[in-house]
């Protein structure tokens, strides 16, 4: 374990204080000389999820790294050859603690115990030209992706859902079948390659957008189990947010667990704001909002050694967003990580 400088708020046994509805916290904040700090502070993370154990993993260059629930970092040097050319994307965590994916054109499972590594679809040899038609069902070892595929997340029965150019798949037992497919748009690129995507317990997913969309809220698309597709329900205002709840642009998104979503997102056409909302069923709420002060603005950094209210976070926020348990956590692009409950009160 390595990379920790401070753990905010240190309790007993340099255990963090955990927040309280209504408030956030620092997980840890990172050094920028180790390999845990420069993955955590490098620009554009590819991909975030928790685990059942409560560790966060963030893929990023140069190298997977693991926050423990206490802040404890950990870096896997074993995958650090697969940063040498196509960089991963897309980070799945597995019931079985395993974490999966996407690298090039294959889908890789990564045992954290023991660092080794296995293709769990796709041949980097063997490949689909972009804007071709995903067939309809395929095998793990024979399917051919495209140079890029994504793993989105896990469903409640184990299936594992990717995004591959156009095709949205789930992947379970070793078949893989094809969920929906997005038509080619002529000038346009329609692929579904955006990291930071979620997906439901019962297989519901929510694509970010294509790559030629502005990824806002209004561009999310909820796809069914079954294949349908429709737009995220949003309502007119937040309370706490400016502008509307459809223009904001979003950074990331997380299941609940359940049948609700998770947003991180961010105002730029109605000043500025930095937010993580909670939308379900058409409403939505506010949980946190980044107010940074003067000196944290210009210095990059945050200086919280406590909770704080979670509406007025004096510090701007990592990008990623994960949910595991009750509690949220926000990692990447800061030398610091961000936690709070997912409820208010």
């Amino acid at each position: 374990m390595v990379g920790l400088v401070a753990v905010a708020g240190c309790g007993g046994k340099g255990k963090p204080h955990a927040p309280k509805p209504g408030q956030a916290a620092l997980l840890g904040t990172y050094d920028g000389s180790t390999t845990v700090g420069q993955a955590l502070g490098s620009l554009h993370p590819n991909g975030a999820a928790t685990d059942a154990a409560g560790t966060t993993y963030l893929l990023n260059s140069p190298a997977l790294t693991g926050l423990s629930a206490t802040g404890k970092g950990k870096t896997f040097p074993t995958t650090g050859n697969l940063f040498d050319a196509t960089p991963p994307e897309g980070l799945v965590a597995m019931p079985d603690g395993s974490v999966v994916f996407g690298h090039g054109a294959e889908v890789v499972r990564l045992d954290p115990k023991s660092g080794n590594t296995s293709v769990l679809a796709g041949d980097a040899d063997r490949t689909r030209p972009y804007n071709t038609s995903a067939p309809a069902t395929a095998t793990a070892g024979d399917v051919r992706f495209t140079k890029a595929v994504t793993p989105v997340g896990v469903t409640r029965a184990g299936a594992v859902v990717l995004v591959d150019d156009r095709a949205l798949w789930s992947l379970s037992s070793g078949r893989l079948t094809r969920v929906a497919q997005q038509p080619v748009g002529h000038g346009k690129d329609t692929t579904f390659l955006n990291v930071g995507d979620a997906v439901a317990p019962d297989g519901t997913t929510y694509l970010r957008g294509t790559k030629s969309s502005s990824t806002t809220l209004a561009d999310v698309r909820v796809v069914s189990p079954q294949g349908g597709t429709t737009a995220l329900p949003l309502p007119a205002s937040v309370a706490g947010v400016n502008g509307r709840p459809a223009d904001l642009t979003t950074t990331w998104l997380a299941s609940d667990g359940a049948d609700g979503l998770y947003v991180h997102a961010v105002q730029l056409t109605h000043g500025n704001g930095d937010y993580v909302l909670h939308l379900h069923d058409g409403t939505a709420t506010l949980l946190l909002s980044a107010k940074p002060s003067t000196s944290a603005a210009k210095s990059g950094t945050c200086d919280v050694h406590h909770p704080v209210d979670a509406t007025r976070f004096p510090c701007a926020l990592p990008r990623t967003l994960t949910y595991h348990a009750g509690q949220l956590t926000l990692a990447g692009e800061k030398s610091y990580v961000v936690r709070l409950p997912a409820t208010q009160e």
